[in-house]
């Protein structure tokens, strides 16, 4: 295994976890705004009267999902232009 393809295993590893902590943080936040405690190790979010609300949400995928390829795009074309194998358009 070469330097460039552990660099780019290292931006899909940093894309990865950019995607789940997206997730993770929009569903603490949700929790925070129901008045509730998001508790880490169960990942639920307890109400102040002790019952367990649902704070999940497809859209909060969706959003990590995107924020993920967004940095994994980003993150692929700065190494493509820092190595000079990024595609240039010719000069007339």
């Amino acid at each position: 295994m070469n330097r460039r393809s552990l660099i780019v295993v290292l931006i899909g590893m940093i894309t990865g976890v950019s995607g789940f902590a997206t997730v993770a943080l929009l569903r603490q936040s949700r929790c925070k705004g129901m008045g509730g405690q998001w508790t880490a190790q169960a990942g639920h979010c307890t109400l102040p009267d002790g019952a367990t609300a649902h704070v999940s949400n497809a859209t909060d995928i969706l959003a990590g999902a995107v924020v993920g390829v967004l940095l994994g795009f980003m993150l692929f074309r700065m190494f493509l232009y820092a190595t000079g194998r990024v595609s240039r358009p010719l000069q007339p």
